[in-house]
């Protein structure tokens, strides 16, 4: 392709379309091919230049084409941010509830536990609801 003539999808595509109708036996796409195929990468969607050239995406992976490299970004640039960020608060560790003293008094008796287990605690609250 001459450096006067712009370049353009259906002109590379004309020009894949010739060489393909032209070519003998199992030849690769020559080069000067796959440099058209790099610029127009940058000017039309990547997607729709493999599908009008017919390449598959195999084909320009092989030649370092698909998928365009992300430039002049850091790696903190390419990962997306997240869509909503909900600030949590730290856990606190699990805490045991100490009761230090139940005490129970009824007319004839009073029964009063010191840091009693929860079994005492159980115990206890049936003794409540009788």
């Amino acid at each position: 392709m001459s450096s006067l003539t712009p370049l353009t999808l259906e002109a590379v595509e004309k020009q894949f379309s010739d060489w393909r109708a032209n070519k003998q036996g199992d030849k690769k796409i020559p080069q000067s091919l796959w440099d058209q195929v790099n610029k127009l990468s940058d000017m039309y969607n990547l997607s729709l230049v493999l599908r009008r050239l017919k390449i598959s995406t195999q084909q320009a992976r092989d030649k370092g084409i698909f998928p365009k490299p992300l430039l002049n970004l850091d790696i903190d640039q390419k990962i997306a941010p997240p869509f909503i960020k909900i600030p949590m608060p730290a856990l606190a560790a699990p805490t045991a509830t100490i009761i230090p003293t139940i005490t129970l008094q009824r007319a004839e008796m009073t029964l009063s536990l010191h840091h009693p287990t929860d079994g005492q605690i159980h115990l206890f609250i049936n003794m409540l609801m009788r």
